[in-house]
Protein backbone atom coordinates (compact mmCIF):
# COMPACT_ATOMS: atom_id res chain seq x y z
CA UNK A 1 0.00 0.00 0.00
CA UNK A 2 3.43 2.34 0.91
CA UNK A 3 3.94 2.30 -3.32
CA UNK A 4 0.94 2.90 -4.16
CA UNK A 5 1.00 4.91 -7.71
CA UNK A 6 -2.51 6.89 -6.80
CA UNK A 7 -1.91 7.56 -3.53
CA UNK A 8 -1.64 11.81 -2.76
CA UNK A 9 1.71 13.20 -2.93
CA UNK A 10 1.66 16.57 -0.62
CA UNK A 11 4.81 18.51 -1.38
CA UNK A 12 6.09 20.91 0.50
CA UNK A 13 8.27 23.42 -1.62
CA UNK A 14 11.38 24.57 -0.52
CA UNK A 15 12.57 28.04 -1.07
CA UNK A 16 15.83 29.53 -1.81
CA UNK A 17 17.96 30.93 0.26
CA UNK A 18 17.90 35.18 -0.88
CA UNK A 19 21.73 36.04 -0.63
CA UNK A 20 23.20 34.96 -4.30
CA UNK A 21 26.18 32.81 -4.94
CA UNK A 22 29.42 34.15 -5.24
CA UNK A 23 29.76 33.88 -8.83
CA UNK A 24 26.45 35.47 -9.21
CA UNK A 25 27.07 38.75 -7.87
CA UNK A 26 30.35 41.28 -8.76
CA UNK A 27 33.37 39.71 -7.39
CA UNK A 28 36.71 41.58 -8.27
CA UNK A 29 40.10 40.81 -6.89
CA UNK A 30 43.68 42.56 -7.20
CA UNK A 31 46.97 41.17 -6.39
CA UNK A 32 50.11 43.25 -5.48
CA UNK A 33 51.26 42.82 -8.91
CA UNK A 34 48.36 45.29 -10.23
CA UNK A 35 46.40 42.27 -11.64
CA UNK A 36 42.71 43.32 -10.99
CA UNK A 37 40.46 39.97 -11.85
CA UNK A 38 36.91 40.19 -12.82
CA UNK A 39 34.58 36.94 -12.42
CA UNK A 40 32.72 36.69 -15.82
CA UNK A 41 29.15 37.63 -14.16
CA UNK A 42 31.21 41.23 -13.67
CA UNK A 43 32.45 41.49 -17.15
CA UNK A 44 28.91 40.29 -18.53
CA UNK A 45 27.13 43.14 -16.62
CA UNK A 46 29.55 45.70 -17.81
CA UNK A 47 28.58 44.48 -21.60
CA UNK A 48 31.83 41.95 -22.30
CA UNK A 49 34.32 44.85 -23.20
CA UNK A 50 37.14 43.80 -24.39
CA UNK A 51 39.26 46.98 -22.73
CA UNK A 52 39.69 49.84 -19.94
CA UNK A 53 40.41 52.74 -19.06
CA UNK A 54 42.14 53.00 -15.65
CA UNK A 55 41.12 55.65 -13.26
CA UNK A 56 41.56 56.64 -9.77
CA UNK A 57 40.05 58.94 -6.97
CA UNK A 58 42.63 59.88 -4.79
CA UNK A 59 40.91 62.00 -2.98
CA UNK A 60 38.20 58.70 -2.17
CA UNK A 61 40.79 55.68 -2.66
CA UNK A 62 38.91 54.19 -5.87
CA UNK A 63 40.01 52.57 -8.62
CA UNK A 64 37.79 53.16 -11.87
CA UNK A 65 37.35 50.40 -15.11
CA UNK A 66 35.07 52.17 -17.92
CA UNK A 67 34.70 50.16 -20.28
CA UNK A 68 35.94 50.72 -23.62
CA UNK A 69 37.54 48.82 -27.32
CA UNK A 70 41.14 47.98 -27.84
CA UNK A 71 42.95 49.52 -30.02
CA UNK A 72 42.20 53.36 -28.28
CA UNK A 73 44.60 55.40 -26.75
CA UNK A 74 45.41 54.25 -23.02
CA UNK A 75 43.04 51.64 -23.13
CA UNK A 76 43.61 48.45 -20.95
CA UNK A 77 42.58 45.26 -22.75
CA UNK A 78 41.54 42.54 -21.09
CA UNK A 79 43.21 38.92 -20.67
CA UNK A 80 41.40 35.67 -20.19
CA UNK A 81 41.74 34.22 -16.59
CA UNK A 82 40.60 30.60 -16.28
CA UNK A 83 38.31 28.64 -18.15
CA UNK A 84 34.85 30.06 -16.89
CA UNK A 85 35.05 32.94 -18.70
CA UNK A 86 36.91 35.28 -16.36
CA UNK A 87 39.24 38.15 -17.37
CA UNK A 88 41.80 39.88 -16.09
CA UNK A 89 43.49 43.52 -16.47
CA UNK A 90 47.03 44.45 -15.93
CA UNK A 91 46.94 47.43 -14.28
CA UNK A 92 50.69 47.42 -12.79
CA UNK A 93 50.89 51.21 -14.56
CA UNK A 94 48.11 52.33 -12.20
CA UNK A 95 49.49 51.40 -8.84
CA UNK A 96 53.18 52.97 -9.57
CA UNK A 97 51.83 56.24 -10.89
CA UNK A 98 49.45 55.95 -7.31
CA UNK A 99 51.47 54.92 -5.38
CA UNK A 100 48.97 51.91 -4.67
CA UNK A 101 51.25 49.01 -2.54
CA UNK A 102 49.26 45.88 -1.38
CA UNK A 103 51.13 43.59 1.03
CA UNK A 104 48.70 40.91 -0.27
CA UNK A 105 45.87 39.81 -2.45
CA UNK A 106 42.51 41.90 -1.95
CA UNK A 107 38.82 41.17 -2.67
CA UNK A 108 36.74 44.49 -2.77
CA UNK A 109 33.64 43.74 -1.03
CA UNK A 110 31.46 46.45 -2.59
CA UNK A 111 32.52 46.94 -6.33
CA UNK A 112 29.32 49.20 -7.98
CA UNK A 113 28.69 50.72 -11.16
CA UNK A 114 28.16 54.31 -11.13
CA UNK A 115 25.41 56.14 -13.56
CA UNK A 116 28.34 56.76 -16.16
CA UNK A 117 29.43 53.40 -16.30
CA UNK A 118 32.51 52.75 -14.64
CA UNK A 119 32.83 50.16 -12.66
CA UNK A 120 34.15 52.19 -8.59
CA UNK A 121 36.36 49.72 -7.00
CA UNK A 122 36.64 50.94 -3.40
CA UNK A 123 40.42 50.53 -1.97
CA UNK A 124 38.92 51.64 2.21
CA UNK A 125 36.56 48.88 1.10
CA UNK A 126 38.85 45.66 0.43
CA UNK A 127 39.17 42.57 2.58
CA UNK A 128 42.23 39.90 2.15
CA UNK A 129 41.54 37.03 -0.27
CA UNK A 130 40.93 33.59 1.11
CA UNK A 131 43.66 32.40 -0.63
CA UNK A 132 45.95 35.05 0.93
CA UNK A 133 45.13 34.56 4.09
CA UNK A 134 45.95 30.43 3.68
CA UNK A 135 49.66 31.50 3.19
Amino acid sequence: MENDPNRKKHWKQIGRDPIRGRWATFHVTMCPKGIIALTRFTMETLGSPDAFFLLFDELNHTIGLQPTHKGVTDAYPTAARGSRGARMVRAHRLCLECNIRLAESIRFTAPEIDKDGILNLDLRKAIPTRKANRK
